[in-house]
């Protein structure tokens, strides 16, 4: 069918064991390692950490020591999933669960507030009214874009929003514009 044209990294293993004393960090420990290998010491290996010492480290001790793997020359430094691991990403998505249903809310009272003032504006018509209302619609829309914009990392759930909210702009029109006609 075809061919993989990357090499995939042959790895270092780490073997932690031990806890820091107090005031030492995950970088401290990069830092000793790299002096140990060198900065071309892990050239195009993926750094490998375990051993008891992991459970030791926080998730901003493994993110920083992950992310300075690179300066021995590494492709990547990887950790073994564990609890810490689990209920650190299980806060992430709560947090990120909040936050689409906080984005989600004011979207509807976006349109929500688009709607009565356009009813608002329905009884007396005029131009001034209606620049008003179109100055509203396109306000709701460049929000309702920047709400897509950044669900742009789940293909799927963009998808549906972007639907839904085109669905929705394409309601404020076509109620403006009948409203227009009347």
């Amino acid at each position: 069918i075809g061919k993989a044209w990357f090499k995939v990294p042959s790895s270092i293993k780490f073997v932690l064991k031990g806890k820091f004393n107090r005031y030492v960090t995950g970088k401290d420990l990069i830092l000793h390692i790299i002096g140990q290998i060198g900065v071309d010491g892990a050239l195009y290996k993926s750094m490998e950490f375990t051993g008891e010492g992991v459970a030791s480290l926080s998730m901003d001790d493994r993110f920083t020591i992950c992310n300075m793997a690179i300066e021995a020359g590494a492709k990547n430094g990887i950790f073994p999933v564990d609890e810490l691991t689990l209920e650190y990403m299980k806060e992430e998505l709560k947090q990120l669960d909040k936050e689409r249903e906080r984005k989600h809310l004011e979207f509807e009272k976006l349109i929500d507030s688009t709607r009565q003032r356009q009813k608002e504006l329905q009884a007396s018509f005029d131009e001034t009214g209606k620049i008003e209302l179109i100055e509203q619609i396109s306000e709701c829309e460049t929000t309702l874009k920047q709400y897509i914009s950044q669900d742009k990392r789940d293909e799927k759930q963009y998808n549906s929003n972007k639907l839904l909210i085109n669905e929705r702009i394409d309601q404020l029109f076509i109620t403006s514009d009948s409203g227009a006609n009347e």
